[in-house]
């Protein structure tokens, strides 16, 4: 349970007075629901203390800890009877014993009428459409996400936009714009899952306890699904909100072409979450990213005489001698969020064209993770592996080696204090997590989005050590944490002045 009081320390009832109570022990029930049950037992005993808990004077505020109210709404004293606005009901849970009832407030379950296996179901329709990328097949899945959310109760304005033939990414919208907007976006393709490797098939998804195991659940369809769970039980509490813009994008995991039409279309939002795996804490900072390919030029001849030919992969490992003492350097700089600095690797490797040649060329793919730093261009890090591997000597020669940079991307850091960050920590902290300000060792499309000018965080469930591997998982308790918190920070962010 989300921190209570222990029984002692309950205002109780007896039991015999609640006699047709409508609900079991353990049961949520909302203010009107508990005071409709007083009223017939013809007992004033908590209406008082309701009434202060709706209030300033919350008696039971010491043994919680916090003040437990809806994100966003001002406390006042005037609603003490049982026709409260939706937005001021709060959840109860009731414990039973042999004699009596007990009343304890808890944490509101800010999932609207949403339960969690409603939500574990359209988790599991999600997983079922097969996104892999490569080679980019997300059109099933966009597909379902419009059916979806055409159906839904929210009168969302749903647009397909087109980045490549077949890979739309889909954009939702609704409230009002002029009151304030907040992006919620993520991607809906996911790395290639090899059966072999799982315990059972990726896309169908399974439960094991409170762990719910498939493909993209962490990385991040589990994202995906809270998203849409929040910002529905968001606008159907209130008339009317600034505006929700969800969006899902394709081909994260490859290219960020999703992101990249969604800024060249104009994406205007006031700050944006996307749902990568953070554990519940608020990532604000993210590595970049180099990739070079490298080429060792050889001469071929019979391996019985290698003396008369040049070995392309003896070069090739002269040179990988000078990157790791690049490496050995680049990793000591240090950035206080991340656990360890930059990294050059060895990704790939291939040489020879048969058993007895001598090869006359071979290849490397390097990966350089870099700190986020936004205002650093490419060249630089052209410059200092240009140094590094320069005068790369084989048996007395020059090695002759061609390097070329594949990709790049920056990485990015919002700023600590940005307002999107502060209500993204406190709306964490009020739904029962332990938040802190994290840096993200990998790359998201967090950069695009704050190259745009569009302040952006992280914030999902499951680990980022988790995503791309075999029975990737996440637990039903992030999961709906996760709802939670996305919920709690639309309160604040859309309906706080």
């Amino acid at each position: 349970m989300d921190g209570h009081a222990e029984p002692g320390d309950a205002r109780r009832v007896p039991v015999d007075s609640l006699a047709g109570v409508p609900f079991q022990p353990d049961e949520f029930v909302d203010v009107a629901t508990v005071l409709d049950v007083l009223e017939r037992a013809a007992t004033d005993l908590l209406t008082d203390e309701l009434g202060r808990y709706l209030g300033v004077g919350f008696p039971w505020e010491g043994v919680l800890g916090h003040r437990l109210r809806p994100c966003g709404i001002p406390n006042s004293n005037t609603h003490t009877n049982k026709n409260l606005p939706e937005y001021y009901q709060k959840s109860f849970k009731w414990f039973l014993d042999s004699k009596t009832i007990g009343v304890y407030p808890v944490p509101l379950r800010r999932m609207g009428g949403t339960s969690k296996g409603e939500l574990v179901d359209l988790l599991a329709e999600i997983v079922a459409r097969e996104t892999v990328n490569p080679p980019g097949e997300e059109k099933v899945l966009a597909d379902f996400l419009v059916e979806r959310l055409d159906a839904s109760p929210v009168d969302f304005d749903v647009e397909r936009q087109v980045v490549e033939p077949g890979r739309p990414n889909v954009i939702a919208r609704a409230g009002d714009p002029a009151k304030g907007r907040l992006l919620l976006t993520g991607h809906i393709d996911v790395v290639p899952a090899t059966p072999e490797g799982w315990s059972e098939d990726p896309f169908a998804l399974r439960r094991e306890g409170d762990r719910l195991i498939g493909r993209g659940v962490a990385d991040m369809k589990g994202a995906l699904a809270a998203k849409l769970v929040a910002a529905e039980a968001f606008l159907a509490e209130h008339d009317d909100p600034g505006e929700v813009i969800l969006a899902f994008v394709v081909d994260e995991e490859i290219g960020g072409s999703g992101t990249e039409t969604l800024v060249e279309h104009g994406i205007d939002a006031d700050a944006a979450i996307i749902g990568e795996p953070t554990g519940l804490q608020v990532a604000v900072a993210e590595f970049g990213a180099v990739g070079y390919s490298l080429t060792v030029a050889g001469e071929s001849a019979h391996s019985g005489r290698p003396d008369r030919g040049v070995n392309a992969i003896d070069g090739l490992r002269r040179v990988l001698d000078r990157i790791e003492a690049l490496d050995d350097g680049v990793w000591t700089r240090e950035h206080e969020l991340f656990d360890r600095g930059p990294a050059i690797t060895v990704t790939e490797i291939e040489g020879g064209s048969a058993p007895n040649v001598v090869p006359d060329e071979a290849s490397a793919t390097l990966d350089w993770r870099t700190l986020p730093d936004l205002g650093r261009e490419p060249e630089e890090f052209d410059e200092q592996l240009a140094d590094a591997i320069e005068g790369t000597i084989l048996d007395g020669a020059p090695v002759e080696v061609k390097f070329e940079r594949e990709f790049f991307s920056a990485g990015s850091e919002v700023d600590h204090d940005a307002e999107i960050v502060q209500v993204a920590l406190a709306a964490a902290q009020e739904v029962g997590t332990d938040p802190n300000l994290i840096g993200l060792h990998g790359v998201s499309d967090a950069r695009k989005l704050t190259q745009w000018g569009i302040p952006t965080l992280l914030f999902g469930p499951g680990s980022i050590e988790d995503a791309h591997t075999a029975d990737e998982s996440v637990t039903i308790s992030e999961l709906t944490k996760t709802v939670e918190t996305y919920r709690c920070i639309l309160e604040r962010w859309l309906r706080e002045t």
